[in-house]
């Protein structure tokens, strides 16, 4: 069993999130704890005044969102009784057990998941100490569940099989199709979360891909000077459409300052892919002529480029984007500057050209030649065939004139 815990500073987006799910189909909840009526009486304000009860009573406390999920192994199949079991015995082991807390079986993935939506202030407004939980509670609770209900240990599917929840089937973000905002912060949680961008220019050359952007107000407003950040769908020309969301508001958090974290992190995590990117780019510039050539081959590869241009429409960076291995690198990063990388492009082109010319003079010349060879034997030909003295000739025109001997005076 895999446990993963988030802490947030919006409960209500988490509990949103979980709500959309089970309003598309694919969650249901399966167990209220501490609600003052059953799960199928319970309203999505009864669910969120709960927890805002608690909230409220320490205003200090800036995490007042938990967000944990179970994963079990694929060919577990766990029926609802068991898993309302197991997550009552595991919220009991790492000491939530007197929380309120709302338990959803989600149905979007090849394997067995649940996400548990709780809070850490307590009754007394205290709040429950988070810090380093997985270690000093949450992985001893995992592994002796594990061993009492029979389930396939975390470590042994690491080394067999490892397990590595697959990353929503995203589709590129549609004005009018979806509910603006869950369809914004799907495409936000999933790309923040597993791509390795380093920088806030790198994470939209990303979030293009899917008709998103982020954006942190103009220079000067009072957005950009409280280091704000929103998220808004965008047209194919890269303009802003529809109702911008802050970033606080989506569960995850995806905010400056824990973007700016993740950057410090990920400069690290895509060191081991650089190679593979440069690899792929090498081999189309080799046998690329042209910036379609090179955007072409490297879709091939399932590379994509992005360019970011300035307010004339000139390219001023190429960005080069792996979704296999969710790494993004600019081009100087695999060894190629913005003129090196266009240079190349031309001067492969202009020699394709020269070569082209080339063949086609030598092949002129080639011609000619023949004409003129045909030409010399066409009249070596006839002067063989026909007699020395032809016809309409004189014959004596052929005899020596006998030179006439002067008289001796």
């Amino acid at each position: 069993m895999v446990v993963r815990i988030k802490s947030g500073k919006s409960i209500k987006g988490v509990l949103n999130y979980n709500e959309q799910k089970v309003g598309q189909g694919k969650a249901e909840l399966i167990l209220a704890t501490k609600f003052a009526c059953d799960v199928s009486e319970l309203t999505f304000s009864q669910k969120l005044r709960r927890f805002a009860q608690l909230n409220n009573k320490s205003q200090k406390v800036n995490t007042n969102a938990m967000h944990i999920s179970l994963n079990f192994a694929i060919g577990e199949k766990p029926n609802t009784e068991f898993l309302q079991k197991i997550v009552a015995d595991y919220m009991d082991r790492i000491g939530f057990e007197s929380q309120p807390y709302l338990v959803y079986r989600h149905d979007d993935a090849g394997h067995a998941h649940i996400h548990i939506v709780t809070t850490p202030i307590k009754a007394n407004g205290r709040s429950i100490n988070i810090h380093n939980l997985v270690q000093r509670k949450s992985e001893p609770a995992r592994k002796d569940l594990e061993q009492e209900y029979g389930l396939i240990p975390a470590e042994s599917r690491k080394k067999e099989n490892p397990f590595t929840p697959t990353p929503a089937n995203l589709e590129a973000a549609v004005y009018g199709k979806a509910e603006t905002k869950a369809a914004i912060s799907n495409i936000v949680r999933e790309v923040a979360a597993n791509y390795k961008y380093t920088s806030l220019e790198e994470l939209n050359a990303i979030l293009g891909q899917y008709n998103v952007t982020a954006y942190r107000g103009a220079v000067g407003s009072r957005q950009h000077v409280n280091r704000g950040l929103s998220y808004s769908m965008v047209d194919r020309d890269g303009y802003k459409i529809g109702i911008p969301i802050k970033a606080s508001s989506i569960y995850t958090s995806p905010t400056l300052n824990n973007l700016e974290k993740k950057m410090e992190q990920n400069k690290l995590k895509k060191i081991p892919y650089k190679k593979y990117a440069q690899g792929k780019l090498d081999a189309v510039v080799a046998r690329s002529n042209s910036l379609e050539g090179l955007i072409g081959g490297l879709q091939q590869k399932n590379v994509q480029c992005h360019f970011e241009r300035n307010d004339k429409g000139e390219i001023q960076k190429v960005y080069f984007i792996d979704p296999f291995n969710r790494t993004i690198y600019e081009a100087g990063e695999l060894g190629y500057t913005l003129e090196s990388l266009f240079n190349s492009l031309k001067y492969k082109k202009a020699s394709q050209t020269d070569k082209q010319q080339r063949n086609t003079s030598l092949s002129d010349l080639a011609s000619l030649e023949r004409f003129k060879m045909d030409i010399s034997l066409e009249i070596i030909k006839n002067l063989m065939a026909t007699e020395q003295t032809g016809p309409g000739m004189d014959p004596g025109f052929f005899k020596k004139k006998r030179k006439k001997k002067r008289k001796p005076r």
